[in-house]
């Protein structure tokens, strides 16, 4: 499977983005309903992908509601047009290609932005942009939401906690957003008061599976191993990790992640809300 979009962007691919929704469906699905969206109101997804969110966003709106959605990627905005044309979404919907810290939108055109997974990919100066863009297309008293990772919660057991680390700090090092944002999350509630929105609110949601799976989580799990597995054998690592890493990978392998025991996945969903004040 390809994670990586036109924007080069990585594990930012719709079909991606589907698998890791399904793996954590419930908790994800919670947060949103969490979140306080209203029935009757404008939304924006900023930063849609391929749409996971749009039918239950569709569902809290309902009829009455409207649903705007950008995304950088061309294909992902394809996807979720497919989405529209199949007539499965709750209320109008719109998209369109974008970039969050540029919206193509009025002043006060929205009741509530909607963001997730999206603040990991973008350095403090782009974060601060697209909080500011947020700020100035909700109308007064707007709603703004943004759910993004915490990896410093991360855990896929027994991986050596070293040697996923190991591989984390040097991607960081050589700017793959989506660790060094991602470890940004607890400080989400930061960025999004300094941008002046008041009530701030933080939560977090642990996301957490071990056997049985089931066949999304599975999936997912094995598609992150891949593309963990290829960062590592792109990276400046002693030759023993990357040796440590294809025998987690090889299905051959007595060392196979997919086939331990003791397998355990674990993430934190983090929620910040504020209101344009």
């Amino acid at each position: 499977m390809t994670t990586t979009t036109s924007t080069g962007h990585a594990l930012s691919a719709a079909a991606w983005l589907d698998a890791h929704y399904l793996a954590g469906q419930p908790e994800y699905e919670a947060v949103l309903r969490s979140a306080g969206f209203q029935a009757g109101w404008r939304v924006l997804d900023a930063g849609c992908g391929g749409g996971s969110y749009l039918p239950l966003l569709g569902d809290l709106l309902g009829p009455d509601g409207r649903l705007s959605a950008v995304d950088l990627a061309p294909e992902n905005v394809a996807r979720v047009e497919a989405l529209i044309g199949s007539g499965r979404l709750p209320c109008p919907t719109d998209v369109r290609i974008a970039d969050v810290t540029r919206l193509p939108f009025d002043d006060g055109s929205f009741d509530a932005v909607w963001s997730a997974n999206v603040t990991q990919y973008l350095p403090d100066p782009a974060l601060r942009a697209m909080l500011s863009e947020a700020r100035r297309v909700l109308k007064a008293g707007g709603l703004l939401a943004v759910k993004d990772t915490e990896d410093s919660a991360f855990a896929l057991h027994p991986i050596p906690p070293l040697l996923l680390w190991r591989l984390f700090d040097v991607l960081a090092a050589r700017g793959e957003m989506t660790i060094s944002g991602g470890l940004r999350g607890l400080h989400l509630g930061r960025f999004t008061a300094e941008a002046g929105f008041a009530h701030v609110r933080r939560t977090v949601t642990l996301i957490e599976r071990q056997p049985p799976l089931r066949a999304a989580e599975t999936q997912m799990i094995a598609e992150l191993l891949d593309w963990l597995v290829q960062a590592a054998e792109t990276s400046d690592l002693p030759a023993a990790d990357r040796a440590q890493w294809r025998d987690l990978a090889d299905p051959a392998s007595p060392g196979y992640l997919l086939r331990q025991p003791d397998l355990y996945w674990r993430e934190a969903a983090v929620l910040v809300t504020g209101y344009k004040s």
